[in-house]
């Protein structure tokens, strides 16, 4: 079986429901199963509900939880970044304290890792001598495993790729059988 990825790209802002409609037309129309939900940046989404007064803090939370319950409506996992808050910067461990803009999305999510690169380890790298940077992912949060801040090096530059290119191989041999 051929592995399928699916790009939608929004004029606006979106909401969840919006996600949600369009992947029940690529079903209904395509026949498209989707297994895995990545979105470019959930922060920049629009809550399904808008309330008058909300802060941003509470509108950022809604959002991740109108995701997540999207999500378990199709029993699919979700993948989105987000940015950290200024203390961050500088840092060479990151926590959930250094999460931007709402720890709601904390308490939200299953799985919260951290990409850290200091301008040091970026710039270590050469892409052109096919020289690496350095950089560390931390688990943040693993809601199945409690054990926090396991640290992993990785080389900047193939680590999301290869990660990518692992999942749709998996993808295909689940499809197969």
């Amino acid at each position: 079986a051929q592995s399928k990825i699916k790009f939608k790209k929004f004029k606006k802002p979106c909401t969840a429901e919006d996600i949600l409609a369009d992947i029940r037309l690529m079903e209904t129309r395509d026949g498209f199963r989707t297994d895995m939900l990545v979105i470019d940046y959930a922060d920049k989404m629009k809550p399904v509900l808008v309330r008058k007064n909300d802060s941003n803090y509470d509108t950022i939370g809604d959002i991740y939880q109108d995701t997540f319950d999207l999500c378990q409506e199709l029993v699919i996992p979700c993948w989105t970044a987000s940015q950290s808050n200024r203390a961050a910067l500088n840092k060479e461990k990151l926590d959930l304290d250094d999460l931007g803009d709402s720890f709601k999305k904390a308490h939200i999510a299953d799985v919260v890792i951290f990409f850290c690169q200091s301008l040091i380890e970026y710039q270590m790298g050469i892409p052109e001598k096919n020289i690496p940077s350095q950089a560390r992912l931390f688990v943040g949060k693993n809601r199945d495993n409690p054990a926090r801040q396991q640290e992993l090096l990785i080389d900047a530059y193939y680590a999301i790729s290869t990660w990518l290119e692992k999942y749709v191989r998996d993808l295909e041999r689940r499809m197969a059988t």
